[in-house]
Order: structure tokens, then sequence, then C-alpha cells
């Protein structure tokens, strides 16, 4: 595990998950989590019962799913979660387009999970829980979280055929 991340490999208090809602419990499941499942997603004006609601916003687990490969993750960890500018909003701009989330990545340890929903057309990550946003922020590193998305569209698409 790299020396940066060492902070992270602490066991997590679950009393801790559940009070505090970023911090270092939430950085350490997405660090360290037993597994990790991609999700395609659609929206949904109105949802069926059997549906997974991922957004308050209609979003939906779609049918296609995976298991999230591992130098997948390793390299989003990288561009994504281990980048501290995409925690950083600038307010000087503000992107224009819609927030349109196509994948979920659904982080798990133990009972407790927490997803990560990609938007490529507004270039932000969201935090969720239970269909419920956390926060949001863009990504800064754009073009190589795009194409870690697009090559998980592309595997979901292919593994259904």
């Amino acid at each position: 595990m790299p020396a940066c991340n060492a902070q992270l490999a602490q066991v997590p208090d679950t009393a801790a998950v559940a009070t505090k809602v970023l911090g270092d419990s939430i950085s350490h499941l997405l660090f360290t989590a037993d597994s990790v499942t991609v999700y395609l997603l659609k929206g949904k004006e109105l949802p069926d019962s059997t549906d997974i609601i991922v957004s308050p916003d209609g979003y939906v687990r779609d049918t296609l799913s995976c298991p999230m490969p591992a130098d997948s993750l390793a390299a989003l960890r990288t561009v994504l979660l281990s980048d501290s500018s995409s925690y950083f909003r600038d307010t000087t701009y503000s992107i224009r387009s819609p927030y349109m989330p196509v994948l979920e990545l659904e982080f798990v340890q133990g009972e407790i999970s927490y997803s990560i929903l990609l938007s490529l057309t507004n270039h932000t990550w969201t935090v969720s829980l239970k269909g419920h946003q956390l926060f949001n922020f863009p990504y800064r590193n754009v073009e190589a979280t795009d194409r870690i998305a697009l090559y998980l569209i592309n595997r979901l698409r292919n593994s259904s055929k």
C-alpha cells in the first residue's frame, strides 16, 4: 500500500461511518473496499418498485453490472480519489452541462456500502449512500477519468452480448 494512503489502512469504526459523513471513514472504505461492482445507470421518470434508485434525480441501475477490474480500480483511485484537486470546487466558473450519471461504482466492505456516480456530461463525481447524495465535486483529470468510464461502459455492454 502506498505510504500516502497509510492512514487510510486503519480499520474503520462503524459508528464513525454512520456519524461522520465526510472524512476518514468514507475515504477508508473507498480505498480498501472488499468488493467494487460497476453498474450502468439509466434515467427513469417513474421508477418501478423493483428499481434500485441511486440518485434523487431519478437515475436507477440498469440490468448490466460486472465486478470492477483491479487495474481499472487502481487507475480510478489514482486519477480521481488520490488527486487532491478532485475535492476542490472552483467557484469562478460554472459548467452549464446537465448532471447525468452513467456509471455507479458500489464500494462494499462488510455491511457498509457507498457509491460513486460518474457523470461524463458535466465531469462530476458524486458519493452517495442509499440513493442520497453526500457530496459532489468536479473531477480534474477529465481525459483519464472519462477514458476509464468509457472502458467500463464498453465492458458492460460487451458482457451482455
